[in-house]
């Protein structure tokens, strides 16, 4: 019962803390930049008229510039804004938001930016090059080199004297295939870097092989999923492969076979686990694609 009540206190005196950040006023300003970039963002994503997506996208990057501009816009969730992944750091240090547009014939751009927790604005907007990028690109990047995805999920790992924080995301991928993404943000001088040396394959035979990111393809209306178990403290993801060996290779055929893979962080670093058998993930830790996505009903691939 004591447990609970301190719990409980410590719960209110944060919440009373993050309100503290954010006046009346500010807020006020928010709620109606708020309005105007859901407006706006419902344009830029469902839009059918190419021409009126990207529109609203420039007119949409100015809003959400504007608003983040606003005293204490880092406490502001935009829970209504539903055309934007929002999402807070574990220890809140900083917030990732990240946007898709669709171009037509399956080219998806993203766009984003990371907001540091502070008096003054400071903030990183990222550009995605990813169509620029070798395939399954392992180097580290930067904000001017972003491999863009849309995040729903973000991680805190510590590992040899440095905090990582690993990120879970959906790219709309190209004509025939979509794919999952798991990406490392850490910090270099106080500046975001994408990609880190975190991910381990130990194979039967010894082999060690180590990664910065993670990519999972599957066919275009395939459905792969991703995400965190905070019971097994698990990332675990559906394991994709050819509906026949002919087509081994070519991941824009690949589809779930009902095995599961997985990585646990242990000794600083994801360890990959080869076949993960129990795999119920509460909802709450795996919950489905973020909403900014284009319909794909509308989606002309062929």
């Amino acid at each position: 019962m004591k447990k609970s009540f301190y719990l409980l206190l410590l719960s209110f005196c944060v919440y009373s803390f993050t309100i503290a950040q954010l006046s009346s006023d500010s807020k006020m300003i928010l709620d109606d930049l708020q309005d105007s970039l859901i407006k706006v963002g419902e344009v830029m994503v469902n839009d059918t008229s190419t021409g009126k997506r990207v529109d609203a996208l420039h007119k949409f990057i100015p809003l959400m510039t504007k608003a983040l501009k606003v005293d204490g816009s880092f406490y502001y969730n935009f829970d209504s804004l539903q055309t934007i992944s929002h999402l807070f750091a574990p220890d809140s240090s900083f917030k990732i938001m990240t946007w898709q547009l669709y171009l037509g014939k399956g080219i998806y751009r993203y766009y984003g930016t990371i907001q540091m927790k502070g008096e003054k604005l400071k903030m990183f907007p990222l550009f995605d090059t990813s169509d620029t990028m070798d395939y399954h690109n392992q180097t580290t990047l930067n904000k001017d080199s972003w491999y863009g995805v849309l995040y729903y999920k973000i991680l805190k790992n510590y590992s040899q004297g440095k905090y990582y924080y690993t990120l879970l995301g959906y790219d709309a991928g190209d004509l025939f295939c979509d794919r999952k993404i798991i990406d490392v943000l850490w910090f270099q001088e106080g500046y975001p870097m994408f990609g880190a040396p975190l991910f381990k394959y130990k194979y039967p035979d010894g082999k060690v092989e180590i990664k910065n990111r993670i990519f999972i393809d599957y066919k275009f209306d395939a459905l792969a999923s991703l995400g965190y178990d905070t019971v097994q403290k698990l990332i675990i993801y559906d394991h994709t492969g050819p509906t026949d060996s002919i087509e081994l290779g070519l991941t824009f055929s690949y589809v779930p076979d009902g095995t599961y893979e997985g990585f646990k962080f242990e000794s600083g670093y994801w360890n990959w686990i080869e076949k993960v058998f129990t795999f119920a993930i509460n909802e709450n830790d795996h919950p489905p694609l973020p909403k900014p996505l284009f319909d794909k009903t509308k989606d002309e691939r062929f």
